[in-house]
């Protein structure tokens, strides 16, 4: 089994080096693992090696709770904090208002079209269950789309943010949902309650978050550990060992993990990862890499040997080709993009009033936006549990498996393979000299690690100047509240957090660290190819 596994990652491996060298966007990393996976799937069930069904087959723990978090963190770690929290209004209003409007249209819609017999009849919480799921924007699909793409830091930051928040608030509904009984009827105060307790697992994730990762951080900061970067092991252990904490503790507490290590990347970035030696934090960086981009392939090898599994009947889920309800697929595809259409121009449109005009989301944007809505391993790995048993004791899982699993490889290969001509027809493809040509090396600018971990900080210290606008400087009446929530905040944080948890330091002062540490060591600097778009 080890022997295969190890097999797989090394042909994969390889051809994503080769694939970086490619101007292709037409299937993506995830693509390419996905159809590899379906492909070694079928070797087994062609070849009757059963006995590997059990090891490749999609398992719900060892996604969440060992592939999952290391995807989670680095993204939470590597993303612009300064273009992400700019657009936390559009980014917070697409992911909680939005899921709840995209799960209400299509539930909806599936248990009208039900009722009427346009399609296969459901009760209303199990429509609304399959709106829940089948609501999930996929973080490791979009991740690996948009990384090939080099998407503008306005088009990333929006998609990327609203897919890992509205994975919490998805998880948080379908769990509601699930424990509400067959013969319950619809009210407001039960649409209450499920918004309530959506709400309070967001909150109750980022205090658990911020807990645990300012703690580390102060602790790691103290002069009793003033030694620790004499040994990177111990301080990269550290790092990582309190940032994990807090996904566990979210999950432990029924509250969100995925919310909690994503925001513990982004504190560990701004305050922990300052505390870490120079060759603690290079090797930190490129550890996470590593780690995300294994677990981000084996998630689509797993998905694709799965599809294979479940249709050919080697799982429990009793599933065929037969259980295949063309009708209710299509039905479903349809209402779902509408659903995320209702979510995305609404809600950005009103974004843009709170926007100045030259930083306002454009309809062509918007375009995008909808259209990258992948589904992917969330919605899979949710429909891998669905129990739910009408009142007189009938189960649609099939339907709803099958159906779930059709959309899964629609939207990660057609959606994601046209996500890349789409944003060059838009002109939202990068640079020319930033692409690279058909069967050479990707063009990457070298520079240094200390340039690279240097650039949010320089870039917060460039919005914090004054802004100079046709000529002039910005006034008072021109800066939008955003701009002065966080000058106070950039305030606050270098006079009285930074001292307590680490963060960036003088420019005098890092040079001169850096100048010891390269002193004290040896290590190779070697440019990251996965720094986000800045």
């Amino acid at each position: 089994m080890e022997v295969l596994l190890l097999s797989l990652l090394l042909i994969l491996v390889i051809g994503s080096f080769f694939l970086e060298g490619t101007s292709q966007t037409l299937i993506s990393q995830s693509g390419i693992a996905l159809l590899f996976g379906v492909f070694a799937g079928g070797c087994l069930v062609v070849a009757e090696s059963y006995s590997y069904v059990d090891h490749l087959n999609f398992n719900n723990n060892i996604f969440f709770e060992v592939l999952l978090p290391p995807i989670i963190y680095e993204a939470g770690f590597s993303v612009k904090r300064v273009h992400f929290f700019n657009n936390l209004g559009a980014i917070m209003s697409t992911a909680i208002v939005g899921t709840l409007i995209a799960t209400s249209v299509t539930g909806g819609a599936i248990y009208l079209g039900g009722l009427y017999g346009a399609i296969t009849p459901l009760s209303w919480i199990e429509s609304f269950l399959f709106g829940a799921l089948i609501s999930a924007v996929d973080p490791v699909a979009t991740l690996a789309c948009f990384e090939k793409l080099n998407a503008p830091p306005l088009l990333f930051n929006i998609v990327f943010g609203e897919s890992l928040l509205n994975d919490a608030v998805v998880i948080a509904l379908y769990q509601t949902l699930s424990k509400w009984k067959p013969e319950a009827s619809f009210s407001a105060g039960g649409l209450g309650s499920v918004i309530g307790s959506t709400l309070a697992m967001l909150g109750g994730s980022l205090v658990v978050s911020s807990a645990i990762t300012l703690a580390g951080a102060f602790l790691m900061n103290r002069e009793l550990f003033s030694r620790l970067h004499l040994f990177p092991a111990y301080e990269i252990s550290l790092c990582l060992i309190f940032s994990m904490l807090t996904y566990y503790t979210a999950e432990l507490l029924h509250l969100s993990g995925i919310v909690s290590l994503f925001f513990s990347g982004i504190i560990t970035a701004h305050y922990h990862f300052h505390t870490l030696s120079l060759p603690g934090q290079q090797s930190f960086r490129h550890l996470l890499h590593t780690f995300a981009f294994v677990c981000e392939t084996l998630v689509f090898v797993f998905m694709g040997t799965s599809l294979v599994f479940v249709f050919t009947g080697h799982t429990d889920d009793g599933i065929t080709w037969g259980d295949l309800d063309w009708k209710f697929i299509g039905f479903t595809m349809a209402f779902m993009l509408l659903s995320r259409m209702l979510n995305i121009v609404p809600l950005l449109a009103v974004s843009n009033l709170w926007r100045r005009a030259e930083e306002r989301i454009s309809a062509k944007t918007m375009f995008v936006i909808w259209f990258a809505g992948l589904r992917g391993a969330i919605s899979f790995a949710l429909v891998k549990t669905w129990s739910f048993v009408d009142s007189d004791g009938t189960s649609h899982r099939p339907l709803i498996v099958s159906t779930t699993l059709l959309i899964v490889v629609f939207t990660t290969l057609v959606l994601g393979g046209l996500t890349g001509p789409l944003l060059s027809a838009l002109g939202h493809a990068p640079p020319r000299d930033e692409c690279a040509t058909p069967g050479s090396p990707v063009s990457r600018q070298s520079v240094s690690f200390l340039q690279s971990i240097d650039d949010e900080e320089a870039t917060t210290l460039r919005q914090r100047r004054p802004v100079r606008a046709h000529g002039s400087l910005t006034g008072p009446e021109e800066s939008s509240l955003a701009k002065k929530v966080a000058s106070k905040w950039n305030h606050m944080d270098s006079r009285y957090l930074q001292p307590l948890f680490g963060g960036p330091q003088l420019l005098a002062s890092r040079a001169e660290l850096s100048l010891a540490a390269s002193n004290a060591y040896s290590f190779v600097e070697t440019p990251t190819s996965h720094d986000r778009t800045n």
